[in-house]
């Protein structure tokens, strides 16, 4: 029941229910997109948006691949800045 996974934070209805509150505090739906930099990895996206207001740079690196990638992507006309792993 949807109750007893809100209470289970490894459960599907809490992961979701964090992710929604990352969107809605960095207003992530507000976000202008800078770049999608090309990687080398088949099953990896890489998308980096600037946040509204100041509230920074977001990047968002997600999988699609069957195996764990490590890869280096170089991010332009990003300035350096505290990094910050949101997931």
């Amino acid at each position: 029941a949807l109750p007893d996974q809100l209470r289970d934070p490894g459960s599907f209805a809490s992961r979701l229910r964090h992710l929604l509150d990352l969107r809605r505090r960095y207003r992530i739906y507000e976000s202008r997109q800078l770049a999608v930099p090309a990687v080398q990895a088949p099953g990896l996206l890489v998308m980096v948006h600037a946040l509204p207001d100041g509230l920074g740079t977001e990047v968002t690196a997600i999988n699609f691949g069957a195996g764990p990638v490590d890869e280096a992507v170089r991010l332009e006309g990003v300035g350096a800045g505290i990094l910050q792993e949101l997931l």
